[in-house]
């Protein structure tokens, strides 16, 4: 009984909350108060935190944008519209004067003590890594130099010695060029098989080697030192000292490890570009820390003859090392972040593949098109997307390239950029992909599969924009372009890379007829 009525208190309160974010967004909409918001996170993500370490502002800029300059934020923010109050979020004195010139009231006692509050759970949450790495043991790692991935999953293995579509398969065949054996250590469980053992694959809980006791002792020690330190500032409320001490206890566990316990590279992925761990400053000068962008498409689109503020983060990078196989986005990289940076231009680099038989209609010519699945109103409001990703443009998007390639005899397959998740995504272009799908017109292929192995297969194909899979396509030299059913695009929108953007359903007639 007193569960259920929790789990009613609790709906009730979910749903109020999120009554007021759609109600704030829609008055911040109306006053044209969206793209301020974007204006706003990149200001604070060039705004430096003072009175702290400066070689290690950085990172304490990194972490807390990687944590509170999120769809969060944004929420707190339309919130505040729909109460007609001030803005109650976990702000830095430096966050708060950003908002306050922009012309927000911000309720700096409250922010300031949610701030205290979060900083805290990073101390205590310091308990729990630390006896997780002391309890770590009977790690098995490669004898031979090694590249450990990280936030990787199964669905990022290798499906096959040939044609396999994955990171690792990439790193083999493209991007290493002295062809010497390798191993790879990866931080999820898989089942082995002879795929991953072909590929030297090897699964750990940590990219780190498990210590002996005697370094565990130390290890306690260390943990010991940092813990009462830290407990001193906790008590006065300083949360700039404390904040940081999770990551701290990994700086404490690999400053223990040996050299040759290390990878050769620790590779992460674009998804994680905001933050670069503190312990990785530690290693640099022993091991390569590279961070690689399997994606190459800028993030929105240009309206209104001006472009969409850039993305949280892109400001403080400071990885040594970053991978791009765009060149137009690596050179907007090149501009917008650190000139420490070493950037290096590859092929493109693929990331994950599913196994399955594509079973191409070779009688007909083939046209492969790739959506943007639109979020639901909700997650919409609360990523502040902009107004192009919406039903109508997804809707029209497949609905005209079908009405025109059914008269024209092609065989057309879809590939959607999401599986469908009603919790983050429309309802309403849910239906709309069920109607499709039960009308038989038009050839459903998993959206696991690779990009690039659906292009390299097929005629010609045609993306929403902005997508990679159109630059993919380009690669391949295979007929691509982006569609914009809406007609409100740019042609001088820099999203589009030099591939031509068909506008309206009677030039992509023309276009589709001219590649045939």
């Amino acid at each position: 009984m007193k569960k259920n009525s929790f789990q009613k208190f609790y709906k009730t309160l979910s749903n109020y909350s999120k009554i007021n974010t759609i109600k704030g967004y829609r008055i911040a909409k109306a006053k044209g108060k969206l793209y301020n918001l974007e204006e706003i996170k990149e200001e604070i993500t060039n705004s430096q935190i003072k009175n702290f370490n400066s070689e290690r502002e950085i990172v304490l800029r990194q972490f807390l944008l990687r944590y509170l300059m999120s769809y969060r934020f944004n929420i707190a923010f339309f919130k505040s519209f729909a109460k007609k109050s001030s803005i109650i979020y976990p702000l830095t004195d430096e966050w708060i004067k950003v908002i306050e010139r922009n012309g927000y009231k911000v309720n700096y006692f409250l922010s300031k003590i949610l701030l205290f509050i979060f900083s805290t759970i990073f101390y205590f949450k310091s308990f729990k890594t630390f006896f997780s790495l002391l309890f770590y043991s009977g790690s098995i790692f490669p004898k031979s130099d090694f590249v450990y991935f990280n936030n990787l999953s199964a669905n990022n293995l290798p499906i096959g010695s040939q044609n396999s579509y994955d990171i690792f398969s990439w790193y083999c065949k493209k991007y290493q060029k002295n062809k010497k054996e390798i191993s790879f250590v990866v931080n999820f469980k898989f089942n082995k098989n002879e795929i991953t053992n072909n590929f030297n694959i090897y699964q750990n809980r940590y990219c780190f080697p498990s210590l002996n006791i005697f370094k565990k002792l130390k290890l306690c020690q260390k943990f010991l030192i940092l813990i009462l330190k830290n407990f001193f500032w906790l008590i006065i409320f300083n949360w700039k000292k404390i904040i940081l001490t999770d990551e701290k206890i990994y700086c404490i566990y690999v400053d223990l490890l040996e050299k040759n316990d290390l990878a050769s590279e620790y590779w992460f992925n674009i998804s994680e570009f905001v933050y670069r761990p503190l312990w990785t400053y530690l290693i640099e000068n022993h091991s390569k820390i590279i961070l690689y962008n399997y994606s190459c498409s800028f993030l929105g689109h240009k309206l209104f003859n001006k472009y969409r503020p850039e993305e949280v983060g892109i400001g403080s990078m400071n990885w040594p090392y970053v991978l791009q196989w765009s060149k137009k986005y690596n050179e907007y990289l090149i501009e917008k972040t650190s000139k420490t940076i070493s950037y290096k231009l590859v092929e493109p680099i693929w990331f994950s593949d599913k196994k399955i038989n594509l079973n191409l209609n070779n009688n007909k010519k083939s046209l492969v098109i790739f959506d943007v699945t639109p979020s639901n109103f909700l997650r919409m409001c609360e990523l502040n997307y902009n107004i192009y990703r919406n039903n109508k443009c997804a809707k029209l998007f497949i609905k005209d390239i079908l009405e025109v390639s059914n008269n024209l005899n092609l065989s057309v397959y879809i590939k959607l950029k999401r599986e469908l998740n009603l919790n983050y995504h429309s309802k309403i272009y849910s239906s709309f992909i069920n109607e499709i799908q039960n009308l038989n017109i038009i050839n459903f292929v998993d959206s696991k599969v690779s990009p690039y192995n659906l292009i390299k297969s097929t005629d010609m194909n045609i993306s929403i924009p902005f997508t990679s899979t159109a630059i993919i396509g380009n690669y391949y030299k295979k007929p691509s372009c982006f569609y914009d059913p809406m007609e409100i695009l740019e042609n001088s929108d820099r999203a589009a890379q030099g591939i031509e953007i068909v506008k309206g359903k009677k030039k992509l007639i023309s276009w589709i007829n001219d590649k045939i």
